[in-house]
């Protein structure tokens, strides 16, 4: 489980480093580059979409792993009234 933390933790961190990279571009256009911005902002509402997407699948697997656990808990009281 560290492997995919460790991965979308990396995603994370370029995603970030683009968007910087995006704000320090729109900054230097000046008046000039309206398209740019344009671009910059269809950039920043893709780039939200995918942190939402990551926030997601994250969700999933921490639902996923709570059941699954709740469902470890059950079996094991379940055995421990069988010993008793």
């Amino acid at each position: 489980m560290a492997e995919p933390e460790f991965a979308l933790s990396a995603f994370l961190k370029v995603l970030l480093t683009c968007r910087i990279k995006m704000a320090k571009t729109q900054c230097t256009v000046g008046g000039r580059g309206g398209e740019q911005v344009l671009q910059w902002r269809a950039q920043q509402k893709e780039a939200a979409s995918l942190e939402a997407a990551i926030a997601a699948c994250r969700k999933e697997e921490e639902d996923e792993e709570a059941k699954f656990q709740k469902e470890k808990e059950m079996l094991r009281r379940g055995e421990d009234k069988e010993k008793v």
